[in-house]
């Protein structure tokens, strides 16, 4: 529209009024342009925001309710028997659980965290926890140069649980005596390596009937990583991941 009142002006109008009433209509086509780039910024990022609180919502709902809920269960069983030992034990390693998924979300939800070096250095802390109470070594290796990049909270939030997932089925599921962890980063791909010395398993059997390599399917999908596995000298576990630009 602006462009035909241009043409329909320029007709009868000297050359520097003309070019004025240019550079006046590219003032006002470029302030409605960015007026609508900013609406659209801010739609977006209020829709970010509020997946955001429900993700956290549903998180706390389902994994801290319930495990508060389980907590008062238990305790309310010890309360009418014995309290032996066993029976404490057991609550004690209840609550540190729930004070686990706690931690979890914290870092997951904190923005300051948002980064390629965060996520790969609270990967190598969480697993190596993992294996406080494990016959089972660890060997870990991460870059000691980690390029920076900027990883939203879903991403790496995805990253680190597809992570545990596979530690968590090495150490109660392969009988192994060597887990390995091996973290590499080749330009904008993140390479991802778990081993172990177990006694394999049968992928096709597994796949079929485990809830959790679905969850792992679903969280590369959303990814666009790739993962290939072998088990038939142990486990070898390889996961692509393409980094954000």
């Amino acid at each position: 529209m602006i462009y035909l009142l241009v043409e329909t002006w320029h007709a009868g109008m000297p050359g520097m009024e003309f070019v004025a009433l240019c550079f006046a209509a590219y003032i006002v086509a470029t302030h409605l342009w960015y007026k609508q780039r900013i609406k659209k910024i801010i739609a977006q990022q209020q829709q970010a925001l509020k997946k955001e609180r429900q993700r956290i919502s549903s998180e706390i709902h389902d994994d801290i309710g319930a495990g508060f809920f389980a907590i008062k269960l238990f305790a309310d069983v010890i309360s009418k028997n014995d309290r032996d030992k066993e029976d404490m034990f057991q609550l004690s390693i209840m609550i540190n659980e729930l004070s686990e998924k706690i931690k979890e979300i914290i870092w997951s939800t904190n923005y300051e965290n948002d980064n390629l070096e965060n996520l790969i250095y609270y990967v190598e802390f969480q697993t190596r926890k993992l294996f406080d109470h494990s016959p089972a070594a660890l060997l870990v290796e991460v870059p000691y140069e980690i390029p920076e990049r900027t990883i939203s909270t879903d991403v790496r939030k995805n990253i680190y649980l597809i992570i545990k997932e596979f530690i968590h089925n090495a150490i109660r599921h392969s009988q192994a005596t060597k887990i390995g962890l091996l973290i590499t980063v080749n330009a904008d791909t993140l390479e991802i390596f778990i081993t172990d010395d177990g006694i394999g398993f049968d992928p096709v059997a597994v796949k079929m009937n485990s809830t959790g390599l679905r969850n792992v399917k679903t969280r590369l999908d959303m990814l666009r990583g790739s993962m290939k596995m072998d088990s038939l000298s142990g486990t070898q576990i390889r996961l692509s991941i393409p980094l954000p630009k």
